[in-house]
């Protein structure tokens, strides 16, 4: 009796929760701010990926031939 009580208010609980959540994290204040922090974080990167000079075959070319080298083994 009292675990049947206690789960039906934790599975009301949890489904005002989650609709809650995913209203707020719709929300244009939530998903402009995400995606300012993501530029930000990013920028760094890809300055340094630009700086790096390449070396060698990219890993989708060697992924590429290993699979190769596998299917006709």
């Amino acid at each position: 009796m009292a675990w049947d009580l206690w789960k039906k208010g934790f599975d009301t609980w949890e489904d005002r929760t989650a609709r809650l959540l995913e209203v707020w994290l719709k929300s244009p204040l939530v998903l402009n701010g995400s995606g300012l922090l993501l530029t930000a974080v990013m920028k760094p990167a890809r300055g340094g990926d630009k700086a790096r000079p390449a070396s060698g075959p990219s890993s989708a070319c060697r992924a590429s031939a290993t699979r190769s080298a596998r299917s006709t083994s």
